[in-house]
């Protein structure tokens, strides 16, 4: 099960419809240094999930562990300068949010004008926007594109 979330506090009301079946069920989860995964598996817990295991010391330590990269593909996104992390599988998974160019390159340069949220734009469409952009969740809540 995966959510598309644009920030961790959402992950309670993503969350909340599918607890029923989460009580009964084994929960398996990852994040980029375990941090989140800590959080989120306490409050699974607190919900009432019993069942609750974590990647330790999440996926930049199994990518480390596992230089040739195992069963992760693309990169992993990290909250530091870096932005993100490839993996040996160098597999592009993200497709320009303005074109369907395949593209997966964050810059902390390229942020929504409206919420702030990173965009992921490629060369062709960061030149056409002239350093202005809304993300998808914006746009497709009624703000104009730029």
């Amino acid at each position: 099960m995966t959510f598309n979330m644009r920030q961790f506090s959402d992950l309670p009301k993503h969350l909340e419809p599918a607890l029923p079946g989460l009580r009964n069920s084994q929960v398996l989860m990852y994040c980029t240094g375990g941090i989140r995964c800590e959080r989120a598996s306490a409050y699974l817990k607190q919900c009432g999930v019993e069942d609750v295991f974590q990647l330790e010391d999440g996926i930049c330590s199994y990518m480390d562990t596992y230089p040739e990269g195992a069963q992760f593909e693309g990169k992993n996104f990290v909250f530091d300068k870096r932005m993100a992390v490839a993996s040996n599988n160098p597999k592009v998974l993200s497709n320009c949010e303005f074109c369907p160019v395949e593209y997966d390159t964050y810059d902390d340069g390229r942020r929504c004008t409206h919420c702030r949220s990173l965009v992921l734009a490629c060369p062709s469409c960061q030149e056409s926007a002239g350093g202005l952009y809304r993300c998808i969740n914006c746009t497709s809540a009624g703000r104009a594109s730029v």
